[in-house]
């Protein structure tokens, strides 16, 4: 059984690859995955139903009104569906560094400075 996606937009710098999404996916009961990982890090947000979800081997209930924040690195996948409604979350994934890349830096309110200038700084004061 496969999940369905029912919202997804897209942030893609021209024609090239896509650097962030947004998606609504609802995950119905029966679903079979594998531990799995991406390459960008993900933040969730729980709008509808409960699930057993696998991080590490570690097992976690998620229900409505929970986030989560996953790094790229982390295998992942939901192990069952608890409850007689879809099981239903908004995510949001990303590479910081193409996301930061597409915005200046100033709009930001960030400032970057080398390893050698705060050293310098650090000395100075």
């Amino acid at each position: 059984m496969d999940s369905i996606i029912t919202a997804v937009y897209s942030m893609r710098p021209g024609a090239g690859n896509r650097v962030c999404n947004f998606v609504r996916q609802q995950v119905p009961d029966g679903i079979s995955e594998q531990p799995h990982s991406h390459a960008f890090l993900k933040v969730m947000r729980i709008t509808g139903g409960k699930a057993e979800w696998m991080v590490n081997n570690k097992c976690h209930i998620l229900e409505p009104g929970m986030f989560v924040i996953l790094n790229d690195s982390e295998l992942r996948y939901i192990r069952r569906i608890c409850s007689e409604e879809p099981f239903i979350m908004d995510w949001f994934q990303f590479q910081p560094l193409t996301i930061f890349s597409l915005m200046p830096a100033s709009s930001l309110g960030i400032t970057f400075d080398s390893a050698t200038t705060r050293e310098s700084k650090l000395k100075q004061n």
